[in-house]
């Protein structure tokens, strides 16, 4: 609990050091579409909706603190267009930002490319990636003395901008070598912008991708002296902000042989179904008293069209109010239609997929949206626990149990990182080897 209320009490404050306060809330804007630029546009649409970070920014360009001809440079110079514009104003001219995107994907112009991976280099730019050497004390750094996990961290990722949306996690590596003994390698810390979530073929809500994320996965472990071991490892989240971008990675890549070699891929066409409104982390957690309770879904981005090619929209929210993105267009829209998205896992059609799910801390949930839950289908199970709280699945837990066990001697001390003999009386823990894509018979015995 301790731990929990120092995190919630670090967002509490986040929040109160943004300029916010008793501003109106911030409305999105036309914008252009230059050719195959939707993809750009709906990440800016999602970025301005974290309102925290849009003020934080705007107030820090006015001491230029970024570097010339950048791409945080050029987000903060159509801030001041946002602000000032109405969504029925004549729509922005983003070229300058677009062009300098296209250079930093290493893209050529006008060509379409993921919006995620647009959003994630946006987010790294302004929070560290193309700041000034000389501009770091213009950034009110986020210390807090009594929080071990604050000391591991970059320290460019210290500052208050970055602790608002910036994902930490922690991973581990196990496994059994017989009678040689149990291998653990130390704790890898990991930070990103965006939390990535694998949506598998039988993917259908994102607390199934949840719960993927923290599952054990198949690894080879690479041993000193003994090169790559079969194993797994373990992730688990370790820090979130006031906000969490979920990404969700719907790539399915296949080899095809004909005459020559050529990697392709397919993206996952499932709808994954979400809630507005009491989202819990909980079940990412090693430490759920980490976890900084409920999130509500305020952006999200939506692509319709195949792996290659497409449009992209956003969906985003202002205050209390819903508006649908798509470049020129600004059109406002009801709660119930995004819930009703959210219900469905899909837009118009069941070719507008959600790629992208903005999180905030935190809300209630409306009366309606109540009601609504309560007249969904009871048949399937995966849609009845979508909408609750998930603890680690079993296998995952029994795999940390004896992982656990094997990681502590008689006399209760933990021992250091790396292999171990065991003694005569103990038994060799047994790993859960799960894979995150079940292979076919011929290729995982090549694979062995």
């Amino acid at each position: 609990m301790i731990h929990k209320t120092r995190n919630l009490l670090s967002i509490v404050l986040l929040s109160c050091m943004s300029p916010i306060i008793g501003m109106e809330p911030l409305k999105p804007a036309p914008l252009k579409n230059i050719g195959s630029s939707c993809f750009m546009n709906a990440a800016l649409q999602a970025v301005y909706a974290m309102q925290d970070i849009t003020y934080l920014v705007n107030q820090q360009s006015k001491d230029s603190i970024y570097k010339k001809d950048s791409l945080a440079e050029a987000y903060t110079d159509l801030l001041p267009h946002f602000m000032h514009s109405d969504i029925d104003d004549e729509e922005i001219d983003p070229s300058t930002f677009c062009f300098r995107g296209w250079h930093q994907l290493n893209d050529n112009p006008c060509d379409q490319a993921d919006a995620n991976e647009l959003l994630r280099e946006l987010l790294e730019c302004i929070a560290y990636k193309d700041v000034k050497d000389t501009k770091w004390p213009f950034f009110a750094r986020h210390d807090e003395p009594n929080d071990p996990d604050l000391a591991q961290y970059p320290e460019e990722l210290k500052t208050d901008l970055a602790q608002l949306f910036y994902v930490f996690s922690e991973s581990k590596a196990y496994a059994d070598l017989g009678e040689v003994g149990f291998f653990e390698s130390d704790i890898e810390v990991q930070h990103s912008p965006c939390l990535n979530l694998r949506v598998l073929p039988e993917s259908k809500n994102i607390n199934e991708c949840l719960r993927y994320f923290s599952s054990p996965t198949f690894d080879a472990v690479a041993i000193e002296g003994l090169g790559p071991v079969d194993g797994e490892r373990h992730t688990f989240l370790q820090r979130t902000g006031r906000y969490i971008i979920c990404s969700l990675d719907r790539k399915n890549f296949i080899r095809r042989t004909r005459g020559q070699t050529v990697p392709t891929f397919t993206r996952h066409e499932n709808p994954i179904s979400f809630d507005l409104y009491n989202q819990s982390f909980d079940q990412c957690f090693k430490d759920q008293s980490k976890s900084c309770g409920n999130y509500e879904v305020i952006g999200i981005i939506m692509h319709s069209g195949s792996a290659n090619s497409g449009h992209y929209t956003a969906y985003v929210k202002a205050g209390s109010e819903w508006y649908y993105c798509n470049d020129e267009t600004i059109t406002p829209c009801s709660e119930q239609e995004v819930f009703k998205i959210g219900q469905l896992g899909y837009g118009a059609n069941k070719n507008t997929l959600v790629t992208t799910l903005i999180y905030e801390h935190s809300a209630t949930r409306p009366e309606y949206a109540l009601a609504a839950k309560s007249t969904r289908s009871t048949s399937s199970s995966s849609t009845s626990t979508a909408n609750t709280r998930r603890t680690i699945p079993t296998s995952t837990s029994s795999s940390s149990s004896t992982s656990s066990t094997a990681r502590t001697t008689r006399n209760g001390q933990k021992p250091q990182p790396g292999v171990r003999r065991l003694n005569a009386e103990q038994k060799p823990p047994t790993i859960v080897r799960r894979a995150r894509t079940a292979l076919p018979a011929k290729t995982a015995a090549k694979k062995r």
